[in-house]
């Protein structure tokens, strides 16, 4: 059961092929493959003819290669995500984010604990199940 994003998947999918790090000031060749403009830089100065795309290996210019705003917008959704993330409360094993709830012990968990961890056995909930069923009862209580 997925709790939230996984960062470290999306984080995968945001990685330059040559630093092998979240991309930084990304850039698109014209094959539609982006890098880091100062790893295609680095690549630059190293071959003085001809520049090949080091995924497609297509002859690319890189002279002509603009900054790739949508990726750039990602990344910066992706550490603003991240951010908000680390500020979240996590499992103090497994430190996953805090997404179910533990029927049997009455207590927050997170997935794992749920299926792996201690609470393997025991009927658990999602949390926004049980907060909007608790919300219902606080609402049944005050009439």
């Amino acid at each position: 059961m997925a709790c939230n994003i996984r960062l470290p998947v999306l984080e995968n999918q945001l990685t330059c092929p040559i630093c092998l790090e979240v991309f930084k000031d990304p850039v698109m060749l014209q094959c539609g493959h982006s890098y880091c403009r100062d790893c295609l830089w680095g690549l630059m100065k190293e071959s003085h003819i001809h520049l090949l795309c080091p995924v497609c290996r297509q002859e690319v210019d890189y002279s002509s290669s603009p900054p790739n705003v949508t990726l750039k917008h990602l990344i910066e959704t992706l550490q603003i995500l991240s951010e908000e993330q680390t500020t979240a409360e996590t499992c103090p094993n497994h430190n996953n984010p805090l997404c179910l709830y533990c029927e049997q012990d009455q207590e927050v968990i997170c997935g794992l604990c749920g299926t792996i961890g201690d609470h393997r056995q025991h009927p658990v909930t999602p949390l926004t199940s049980v907060y909007s069923r608790m919300k219902v009862n606080l609402t049944f209580y005050e009439l």
